[in-house]
C-alpha cells in the first residue's frame, strides 16, 4: 500500500469515527432530555390521577358520539340505496328520485392560487349552492342535501 493511500484511509477512518461520536452524543443528549420529560409527565399524571379517570371517560364518550355523528352526516340511505358526500346531483337523483323541494341558496366564492416557479397566480372561483329537501315519511325529520357546484357537500336534518 502506498503512503498516500494509507493516509487517505486513515483520514476516512477518523472522519467516520468522529461522525459516529457526534451521532452517539446526540442520541445520548436526546435520551436525557426525553427522560426529563417523562419524569415531568409522570409528576403531572400523579397530581391529576383522581380527575384523570373522569376526563378519560368523558373524552371516550365524546369521541364515540362524535364518530357516530360524523359518520351519520357523510352518507344517507334513501330508497334502499346510499348517497355519499361527494356524489354529483345526477347520482343522487338516480338513487333517491326527485326531491320534495329544491332551493337556490346563493353562490360560494373561493380563491384559488397556484404557483409557476416563484410567481403566484390567483383566481376567484364561484359555484352555485343548492339545497334539496327529501321528506321520507310524514312526521319524520326531512333530510336536507346541500350541493356546492353540483357535488353533494353536506347532509343534515331539517325541522319537522
Amino acid at each position: 500500500m502506498e503512503p498516500a493511500q494509507a493516509i487517505a484511509y486513515l483520514i476516512a477512518f477518523v472522519a467516520v469515527v468522529g461522525f459516529l461520536f457526534l451521532i452517539g452524543r446526540a442520541i445520548v443528549c436526546w435520551y436525557l432530555r426525553l427522560t426529563e420529560i417523562v419524569v415531568v409527565l409522570e409528576e403531572i399524571r400523579d397530581a391529576l390521577k383522581p380527575a384523570a379517570k373522569a376526563v378519560v371517560v368523558a373524552a371516550a364518550v365524546m369521541s364515540i358520539l362524535g364518530a357516530v355523528d360524523s359518520h351519520a352526516d357523510d352518507s344517507w340511505r334513501c330508497r334502499g340505496k346510499v348517497v355519499y358526500v361527494g356524489d354529483d346531483q345526477s347520482t343522487v337523483l338516480a338513487k333517491c328520485g326527485e326531491p320534495t323541494s329544491r332551493a337556490y341558496a346563493g353562490d360560494s366564492t373561493s380563491w384559488r392560487t397556484h404557483r409557476v416557479g416563484r410567481t403566484a397566480y390567483g383566481s376567484a372561483h364561484t359555484v352555485p349552492i343548492e339545497r334539496w329537501t327529501y321528506r321520507v315519511r310524514k312526521g319524520s325529520f326531512p333530510r336536507i342535501l346541500t350541493f356546492r357546484g353540483g357535488l353533494l357537500w353536506d347532509i343534515s336534518y331539517g325541522d319537522k
